[in-house]
């Protein structure tokens, strides 16, 4: 694709019309950009004019020119569409498609919204940023009053990555609230503030009030050292999600990516839960592998309580109960010359005994089908329940 065209500013910002085509109707919101209701006179059509803060030189038009050709080639539902861009005058605007409806600033002002409705808000969110992360794009001044809702209910991010086409440190200039701490410190913006944003703004949906309140370096610097109050009584994923999303070192903090799948359907491969529940999980697994021990020791001692083996009752055959009652030799005849001296009758070998019968071997008791099926219910219960923990 092409460079987006490049219109021209008339007189200044001051002025009502833009480039001798955008109609200027009145200012949506501040930040980073003033944004303004426009009628797109060439096309006949609403927009959102963005005009950034003056003092843009030649060097920083070239440069958000390419981040702004960047922006207008990003493609996702959940994003609001680049039209339009141009530098004149030392000022800079961005126009964009019009999304119509309440921004989520304006919900949270007049009601609560359900816990599942804040997930979900939350998912939506977290994919459209994973998406413009992969395209080397962050958003830079996450806020609820740059998610806006769609005429079908649908969450759109608006203003992503304006904040890059502003010069200097990324500060946006409306409100603190929702600054991440390596903004506060000054340092490296990446994807991480952007989650850390997220973060901030699902939690204040959630307890109906913003974490870090105020204005100036004080109430900024107060997320340096405070990590957010998280409540217990959220649902698992969305307090896990939050505690990791809000942590003050952004290499601990999910990618935008993990939080969609944190939200969308539980914990990815390589998510585990939270100290604690680490803690009580192991608990319950000895708790169960104890059970099943036990379980599997009465098994084996009833079965082999059912069926003793007996001893063998028939005694073996020996040379007493066999012989026909002895064969003693007769005394020799005396010789009338020499008496001789009567010879002792030699013992006669006793027939060696058969091998007495093995006794028959026990059959193998049979456990009773109750107790293989309940062994049986308990061990798919247990494997179930651990392939859910981890």
């Amino acid at each position: 694709m092409g460079q987006p065209p490049v219109t021209r500013v008339l007189d200044g910002v001051g002025g009502g019309l833009l480039g001798g085509r955008y109609r200027l109707e009145g200012r949506l919101s501040a930040g980073v950009a003033d944004v303004h209701r426009a009628t797109d006179l060439r096309l006949q059509r609403p927009v959102a004019v963005h005009i950034l803060p003056p003092g843009t030189n030649p060097e920083d038009a070239r440069r958000i020119h390419q981040d702004a050709w960047t922006l207008a080639n990003l493609d996702h539902p959940g994003l609001v569409d680049v039209h339009d861009f141009a530098v004149e005058n030392h000022h800079a605007y961005l126009v964009t498609q019009l999304v119509e409806g309440p921004t989520l600033d304006d919900v949270l002002t007049r009601e609560r919204l359900p816990l599942d409705e804040i997930t979900r808000i939350g998912a939506d969110v977290a994919d459209v940023l994973a998406y413009v992360h992969e395209q080397g794009v962050v958003h830079g001044d996450l806020q609820p009053s740059n998610l806006v809702t769609d005429r079908d209910g649908r969450i759109r991010v608006a203003n992503v990555g304006v904040s890059g086409l502003v010069s200097g440190p990324l500060r946006p200039a409306h409100g603190t609230a929702y600054l991440s701490p390596e903004q506060v410190r000054g340092a490296h913006v990446g994807p991480p503030a952007d989650v850390y944003a997220l973060g901030l703004v699902l939690l204040e949906a959630a307890t109906g009030r913003r974490e870090y309140p105020g204005e100036g370096h004080d109430a900024a610097a107060a997320r340096l050292t405070n990590p957010p109050a998280v409540p217990r009584n959220l649902s698992d994923p969305l307090r896990h999600a939050l505690v990791a999303m809000t942590d003050i070192d952004p290499a601990r903090r999910p990618t935008a990516r993990q939080v969609n799948d944190i939200l969308a359907g539980g914990f990815t491969e390589d998510e585990q839960p939270e100290p604690e529940q680490r803690g009580r999980t192991w608990v319950w697994v000895l708790a169960l592998l104890t059970l099943l021990a036990v379980l599997a020791a009465i098994v084996l001692l009833n079965s082999g309580s059912r069926q003793q083996p007996t001893a063998p009752t028939t005694p073996p055959t020996t040379a007493e109960n066999t012989d026909d009652g002895g064969n003693n030799a007769p005394a020799l005849p005396a010789v009338p010359t020499f008496q001789a001296p009567q010879l002792p009758e030699l013992p006669k070998i006793p027939d060696i005994p058969s091998m007495p019968n093995l006794p028959d071997l026990p059959n193998i008791p049979t456990v009773p089908d109750s107790v293989s099926n309940d062994a049986q219910s308990l061990w798919q219960q247990f494997t179930d329940w651990l392939s859910k923990q981890f």
